[in-house]
């Protein structure tokens, strides 16, 4: 402890230093010309390294430079005026030149008592405190805090009905909130994790898929089990898909204990992820599987659920107690209530006590209730109950034997519930449930066809079940089309092509209308509907709704009815509305699948059939040709010296000009004729019904109509060289009897056209070639 000259020097005084010495905290004592005159252990054994004595420094030497100068005006003052000063950690964190055993600056929180001697302020008292653990306490409840809040935003997210945008929100999220290079969510199909999310995955530049057991993430899906791995390079199931991450934590989307996918953290900071951090992304995970897994319309049933639970918490039932000879003995107030509202005020609890309840009733109804009470007081009976309709209300009726304490009965106790609110639940959730049928049969029926036409066909035929409709529309366009159109209704009409819309005129109907609506009179011919409406076939309403996914209208549901007096409910909307979002999701997924299947058996650079769809059409073909005992024919057509026109200017002109040429070969057969793009330069051409001598003018048309193209290589000595076409041909049966045959066949004759001088055809003869120039 440093102690420099003192006001005061007495026993007492020596007592107090050496208090000072040792408590938990520093004491620095600053005279008014800002002088350390005295620390405490404390001091010292917080200034790192180099440590020395304050005593006799100027206090702006032990300041951190950035507190200075508030440090000194609240030195200042108190100095004045005698007032006691605190320095927030939050504001100024690090005041002093004071360190942890780390030897980093220590977190300080720091006091200024005014210091008298003789009733006059000498100086200033500082006490300094370590607010490393406050600082820390804080900086957790900030992480709680962000942790809650991180999750509430995912949850929020996973409400939404968009699949992709709830998986995009999800991956979004967790990046933010765990600042880490890569978020990753994997599903798994079959034997593969496919990527359906990502941040910070370039998608372009890396592999979308992986193998079920593939690095750390491949592991978390076989095994069903989260994984930390604080150096990558360490643990042998990673794989450096990026070479400068360091950290990962994986964790399994689980469902019913099976796992549906994964979310995978990847960081390029060793130690990024504690385990505080995989619990919270185990959390994250679970709300994700449950989102992904369960449909949306689960909520209405809930809804449903919960209003019931609500009205039966808050009934009051009538309950009042008979003795043996069925005299009343007490009624609750809720007896009094019924008897008022039914008029019968001489049967009010305080009037009727010890009136036989039987009294009440006449008839057939009153010897019936006697014998069922004479059977619940004999022990014949344990319970009785039936449901009574009385006056537009529903009431569920119990009555059970009154026991003594010897288990004897001496009574009858009733119970009157009013049921009316359950039985119109109960109805409501029974509409529920076939409106939740309606669906699921409705999902069904989508997802068990991928064909475009076939499917949307399907859908109009259960849309007009579904809603006991006349007729039902359904108005869409098809890649590349301008205009919306029926291509798809429930039964047959006259003159479907007068619903045709343009783009503008959908737009401009949407833009004075709602999404979703009904339009009655379809009929009058003064209608502002009328662009949209069918009107030759005696309809007086309809009800429509907006196909559309991913913002795009995709077109237009419309249910037509005859029944001028009927009028569509907003469940039928509603209904209508969630139709379409499954139906608008099926339509862009045949779409997709559609797209799919055309690329898989198209060219993609002359848009003609590939190889491979042509050789399944040539098998088809020739089975039947065998069948029926009808000619074919094959032709192999061969672009000359289209190498060299590649060497001269380039492949980009050189594709340009074969999609020219398969346009212009194309124009020149016949509709049922089949053209692909054998590979290369070279081109296929199946006949059907065609003999050789049929296929020989065709291939006459084709050699002629590249030569007219004209298309120029180069010049030797003067003389143009342009491309032209080589064709063999081939027949069967004339020249095979199989599709191998046939088409080795065909390329003998080209090989013989080629060299016979190309720009030529020639029909297949082992023997000898006769070129024709065509």
């Amino acid at each position: 402890m440093g102690v420099g000259t003192l006001p005061f020097t007495s026993y007492p005084s020596e007592l107090l230093l050496t208090f000072y010495k040792y408590l938990p905290f520093g004491v620095v004592l600053i005279d008014r010309q800002r002088r350390i005159v005295l620390t405490n252990q404390w001091i010292l054994d917080h200034q790192g390294r180099h440590p020395r004595d304050w005593v006799g420094s100027d206090i702006v030497e032990v300041l951190e430079p950035q507190s200075r100068a508030d440090v000194l005006s609240r030195l200042d003052e108190t100095l004045q005026i005698g007032t006691t000063q605190t320095i927030s950690f939050r504001f100024h964190p690090r005041v002093f030149q004071l360190y942890d055993r780390h030897g980093e600056l220590l977190p300080q929180s720091v006091m200024f008592f005014p210091a008298y001697v003789n009733d006059e302020i000498y100086g200033v008292f500082v006490l300094i405190q370590d607010a490393t653990e406050r600082l820390l306490s804080e900086s957790d409840l900030k992480r709680q805090i962000q942790k809650l809040r991180t999750l509430n935003e995912i949850e929020t997210a996973l409400r939404t009905l968009d699949y992709q945008t709830c998986l995009n929100t999800i991956v979004q999220r967790v990046k933010k909130h765990f600042d880490v290079s890569i978020v990753a969510l994997f599903l798994i199909a079959e034997d593969e994790l496919i990527l359906v999310a990502s941040a910070g995955w370039l998608v372009s530049e890396h592999k979308t898929s992986l193998s079920r057991k593939e690095g750390i993430t491949g592991w978390v899906a076989e095994h069903a089990q989260a994984v930390l791995v604080n150096d990558v390079d360490q643990d042998e199931r990673y794989r450096a898909l990026f070479p400068a991450i360091r950290s990962e934590v994986a964790v399994p989307l689980l469902v019913a204990n099976q796992c549906i996918g994964v979310l995978d953290l990847e960081s390029e900071k060793p130690n990024a992820f504690t385990r505080e951090d995989l619990e919270l992304l185990e959390m994250i995970a679970s709300s994700a599987a449950i989102a992904m897994h369960n449909a949306r319309i689960h909520q209405e049933v809930e809804r449903w659920q919960v209003y019931y639970r609500s009205v039966m918490d808050q009934t009051g039932d009538v309950i009042f107690t008979v003795d043996r000879q069925l005299r009343l003995v007490n009624a609750s107030a809720a007896w009094d209530d019924l008897i008022r509202s039914i008029g019968r005020e001489e049967w009010l609890s305080e009037n009727a006590i010890g009136h036989s309840l039987l009294d009440i009733l006449t008839g057939k109804e009153r010897a019936r209730w006697q014998q069922i009470c004479q059977a619940l007081l004999e022990g014949k009976l344990l319970t009785y109950q039936e449901e009574i309709p009385w006056q537009q209300q529903w009431f569920e009726l119990k009555a059970n034997p009154l026991f003594d304490n010897q288990r004897k009965i001496i009574g009858l106790i009733f119970s009157a519930h009013n049921i009316t609110d359950y039985k119109y639940i109960n109805h409501r959730l029974q509409v529920t449930n076939q409106r939740l049928q309606t669906l699921v049969d409705f999902t069904a029926l989508l997802n068990q066809n991928l064909n475009f036409d076939s499917m949307l066909d399907q859908a109009a035929r259960r849309l007009a079940e579904i809603f006991s409709a006349d007729l039902v529309v359904i108005l869409t366009k098809l890649p590349g089309e301008a205009d919306y159109r029926p291509l798809a209704f429930s039964r047959s009409f006259r003159n479907p092509d007068q619903l045709c819309l343009s783009s503008a005129s959908l737009m401009q109907f949407l833009q004075k209308n709602d999404p979703s609506g009904a339009i009655y009179r379809t009929q009058d011919p003064g209608s502002s509907h009328s662009q949209v409406l069918l009107t030759p076939e005696n309809l007086s309403g309809m009800l429509y709704t907006v196909l559309r996914y991913k913002d795009q209208i995709l077109g237009l549901i419309q249910v037509y009815i005859k029944d001028e007096q009927r009028l569509f409910q907003e469940d039928e909307k509603s209904l209508l509305e969630t139709l379409a979002i499954h139906l608008s999701m099926a339509m862009a997924n045949a779409l997709a699948y559609q797209e799919q299947q055309l690329l898989a058996i198209t060219d993609s650079l002359t848009g003609l059939y590939n190889r491979r769809k042509f050789l399944e059409t040539l098998t088809t073909e020739l089975e039947r040709s065998q069948r029926l005992n009808r000619p074919l024919s094959v032709l192999m057509m061969d672009i000359d010296y289209f190498k060299n026109y590649n060497d001269t200017y380039g492949h980009q002109k050189g594709d340009e000009i074969l999609s020219g040429i398969a346009k212009k070969l194309r124009k020149s057969l016949r509709e049922y004729d089949t053209l692909a793009r054998y590979g290369g330069d070279e081109f296929v051409l199946l006949l059907p019904e065609t003999d050789a001598q049929v296929a020989q003018k065709i291939a006459e048309r084709l050699v002629q109509a590249l030569r007219e193209m004209n298309i120029l290589i180069s010049e030797t000595d003067s003389i143009p060289i342009y491309l032209t076409l080589s064709i063999g041909i081939a027949s069967y049966p004339s020249h095979a009897n199989d599709l191998q045959t046939l088409m080795q066949a065909a390329d003998y004759a080209l090989y013989q056209a080629k060299q016979a001088g190309r720009n030529c055809y020639v029909i297949y003869n082992i023997n000898k070639p006769t070129p024709t120039q065509g």
